[in-house]
């Protein structure tokens, strides 16, 4: 979440039977309440996951206020995210999408030009470039670190709803990517894209 910079949300679903996050929407918007935050990310959720087999997951960056708020008064459950090492994550994200285990659609247009653009400074921070008001401080990049981290991609979507953790579905009508295109995948140090078969 920001205020000065972007709260960015990434929708994404895990493919089971190819091992891979399929990154479909983003919202990304500065200066939002809690409330108007909680309207857009249910619009979003019904839109993009209305025939989910599993209940949505969420993954979020929030304060302990605002993981409250979200509960208590919008109804709207979210686990915090796992902020430990962030190094390691950014290793493991970067294997992942190396590995083609990510693809996000070209709708997604924070997310990509974050992840073309954006740099680490020498403390491993997000560099903020005042002058490019679509780079934040790599919100949507924060974003997509949390969500890969904390996703099962092993556990077996077709038992029982029951016995799945809390972070994968799957859902046999979930949003199809569509055409192949020519697209872009996350690649080297520090957060570079380059061409490649995503989908749209």
């Amino acid at each position: 979440t920001g205020w000065v910079d972007y709260t960015a949300a990434l929708f994404a679903y895990v493919d089971w039977h190819e091992q891979k996050i399929i990154v479909v929407d983003e919202i990304f918007e500065k200066n939002i309440t809690t409330g108007d935050l909680a309207k857009k990310l249910r619009d979003k959720e019904a839109l993009v996951f209305k025939d989910a087999y599993h209940p949505v997951r969420r993954i979020g960056d929030f304060t302990p206020q605002q993981l409250n708020d979200l509960r208590r008064e919008h109804g709207i459950s979210v686990r915090p995210a796992d902020k430990w090492d962030r190094d390691s994550a950014i290793c493991r994200l970067r294997t992942a999408l190396q590995e083609d285990k990510i693809k996000v659609f070209d709708r997604c247009k924070k997310l990509i030009h974050q992840a073309r653009s954006g740099i680490r400074d020498d403390h491993g921070d997000f560099v903020r470039v005042e002058e490019d008001e679509d780079m934040g401080h790599c919100d949507g990049v924060a974003a997509l670190i949390y969500g890969h981290r904390m996703v099962n991609m092993m556990q077996n979507p077709f038992v029982e709803v029951t016995q799945h953790g809390f972070d994968t579905f799957y859902s046999p009508k979930s949003p199809e990517p569509g055409d192949k295109t020519d697209g872009i995948v996350i690649t080297h140090n520090p957060l570079l894209i380059t061409r490649n078969s995503v989908r749209r």
